[in-house]
């Protein structure tokens, strides 16, 4: 992606947190949005302090659309939900000046910097350029909280106009490594500023629908109630790439392979699996075997009934496979008279997939910044750990109140698009 990011605002789960100390380790739990609940609530923090138990923090879920967590800005702080995302460096949130669908007109909180003690401008603006639209941002520095994190004099961006339609987070907190060397991204100043015990970070993605808790996200470390008994396979990033790619020998679609040798980026910014347009054409016929349609819309569906027939599709990297059933990459909850919605599309892109929140819910990850490695969960180890608010799914198709909402589906998907620097 060189100096593109791929920014998906998708389809199925833009997830953020809010962060947590926990004896050298900081958990952030992730939301989701249910449609029927028309106002958003919190009843309490979920922050691991230091040598103490995580309390909890109630969630909201939007049909498992987005998930989003708390990060405040400025002194005293104010607070927004942000998107986590590790498939881009910089962070932003919406600025009192922005009255487009990025702020104001999109009923996103904004930050009003004349009330920050510690708010500096930059004095420099970034331009983003992408297939939907533009943002435009000014730079500054102020304060940064995350849970019991305090980041200071931090850099981030203040947007100034942009086309954010069907994103209900506030700003996005990039975790990609710095594309720039005159900026510092949030959690390398984490590990410049000395606040982490280890220069980590890993995600768990909570994928049943039923479930009250959208997921949590560890800062410095493994929560060891989500996924850190695990065993893991640890994988080098390619080398000099911006973001958190790695080399797969082989992919697989069923017993078709359907690209060989090519990079793939694990990304939390992207909700699906997106193959590149090299591919794609593979991915279209071996479905076709598999009685799989395309709808007016050009996404991928299948008939609720064939769910267990659908082939399974593998990455092989580094000589590990990591399979994904069809229940592991099928939206169930998204669905129309008797088809469901596949979570497999593609974009504008020739030389690498992206690995989004599809795969990230089945195979728990650990970004390691230092080591420029990810460690993804072995195949056999459980990404899933039930708590009390985690009980198993007993769904064996769609849910009978599950709705298909095309102009909303269409929307998001269509936010698709590469999202190109210009400073």
């Amino acid at each position: 992606m060189s100096s593109y990011k791929l920014f998906l605002v998708n389809l199925y789960v833009i997830f953020l947190s809010s962060i947590v100390v926990g004896s050298g380790f900081h958990s952030i739990p992730l939301k989701k949005v249910k449609v029927k609940q028309a106002l958003p609530f919190r009843t309490g923090a979920n922050r691991l302090f230091r040598g103490r138990f995580p309390m909890s923090l109630d969630l909201i879920n939007f049909k498992n659309l987005q998930y989003y967590g708390i990060v405040s800005v400025g002194t005293p702080p104010q607070e927004f939900n942000v998107l986590f995302d590790t498939g881009s460096d910089l962070f932003w949130i919406p600025s009192i000046n922005d009255s487009t669908t990025c702020g104001s007109a999109g009923d996103h909180s904004q930050f009003r910097n004349k009330n920050s003690r510690t708010y500096q401008s930059a004095n420099q603006k970034v331009s983003y350029q992408y297939v939907k639209g533009h943002l435009d941002v000014a730079l500054a520095k102020d304060t940064v909280t995350v849970g019991d994190i305090v980041v200071q004099q931090q850099l981030f961006g203040l947007s100034l106009r942009g086309d954010c339609d069907g994103q209900t987070f506030d700003g996005i907190l990039g975790m990609s490594f710095t594309a720039s060397e005159e900026r510092t991204t949030l959690f390398e100043n984490m590990i410049k500023q000395n606040l982490l015990s280890q220069p980590i970070f890993s995600f768990y993605l909570n994928r049943n629908v039923d479930s009250n808790s959208g997921g949590r996200l560890i800062i410095g470390g493994l929560d060891p109630n989500n996924g850190g008994n695990n065993t893991f396979d640890v994988h080098n990033v390619v080398e000099d790439s911006q973001f958190w790619s790695v080399r797969t020998d082989e992919i697989r679609l069923g017993s078709y392979t359907i690209s060989k040798r090519i990079h793939a980026v694990l990304d939390t910014g992207t909700s699906l699996i997106i193959a590149p347009t090299s591919a794609w054409q593979e991915v279209l016929t071996t479905f076709e075997k598999y009685d799989v349609e395309m709808d007016e819309s050009s996404l991928l569906v299948v008939k609720c009934s064939k769910i267990d027939q659908l082939p399974q599709i593998t990455f092989v990297i580094d000589g590990k496979s990591y399979s994904l059933s069809g229940r592991d990459y099928l939206l169930t909850n998204l669905q129309t008279s008797g088809y469901c919605l596949i979570g497999i599309s593609t974009a504008n892109i020739n030389n690498e997939w992206i690995l989004g929140d599809i795969f990230l819910g089945k195979y728990y990850t650990v970004f390691n910044y230092k080591d420029r490695t990810v460690s993804i969960s072995s195949p056999g180890s459980s990404n899933v750990p039930r708590g009390k608010n985690q009980s198993k799914s007993k769904n064996n198709g769609a849910s009978a109140n599950s709705v298909w909402i095309p102009g909303l589906v269409l929307s998001l998907v269509c936010c698709l698009g590469i999202f190109r620097k210009n400073i």
